[in-house]
This record gives C-alpha cells, sequence and structure tokens, in this order.
C-alpha cells in the first residue's frame, strides 16, 4: 500500500497538485470549500468534479470511486467524499400545505 501510495502522490506532484497535509484538512468545511480545492491528492480530484457528479445523480462513495478513482489510493479522502455527498444530498423539506389543499384531500 506503501509503494502505492508513493507512486500516486508522484503523479499528484507531476501534475502540479498540491499535496497538502491530510491533518490541516482534517476540520475543513466542504460546503463552503473553494470547488478547485483537492478533495483526493492522489488522483487530483476536486470538489467540484464530486459536486458534478453528485448532482448529476452518482451519489454513492461506491460510484465516486468508480468514476473518479478518488478513495481508492491511500483511502484518506473517503470521509471527505461521504461528507461532501452528505452536503449535497441532505434532504429537502417540503413546505407545509394547509389543510384540504393537497392532491389527496
Amino acid at each position: 500500500m506503501g509503494a502505492l501510495n508513493n507512486q500516486n502522490r508522484k503523479i499528484g506532484q507531476a501534475q502540479g497538485l498540491p499535496l497538502q497535509n491530510h491533518v490541516s484538512e482534517k476540520n475543513m468545511d466542504w460546503k463552503t470549500a473553494e470547488p478547485d480545492e483537492i478533495v483526493c491528492h492522489c488522483r487530483g480530484i476536486t470538489k467540484a468534479k464530486i459536486v458534478e457528479l453528485i448532482l448529476s445523480g452518482t451519489s454513492t462513495i461506491g460510484s465516486i470511486e468508480r468514476v473518479t478513482e478518488a478513495g481508492t489510493g491511500c483511502g484518506g479522502c473517503r470521509s471527505k467524499i461521504l461528507r461532501i455527498i452528505e452536503i449535497y444530498t441532505a434532504p429537502i423539506t417540503p413546505e407545509p400545505r394547509a389543510p384540504g389543499t393537497g392532491c389527496c384531500s
């Protein structure tokens, strides 16, 4: 696993991606993070790409991993991906209707 992680980091460095310390991102607020914030350093996947997939219906960790390979290197970003999924798939609470105005009244 260490060799794979180092290889992926080299790929990220070759692509000019910043390899930040995962610890410093521990308290990242993914709701307000910039779209170009790197979620997966091993694969160079941004928040924007994850959100794009979620909004197009690809909203499980497994499906995002299959499409982007994010989460399949060192695995350090899986919790970040899950948090972004949680933010962008939060249930929408419908506005209450007045009694007798619904379709089934």
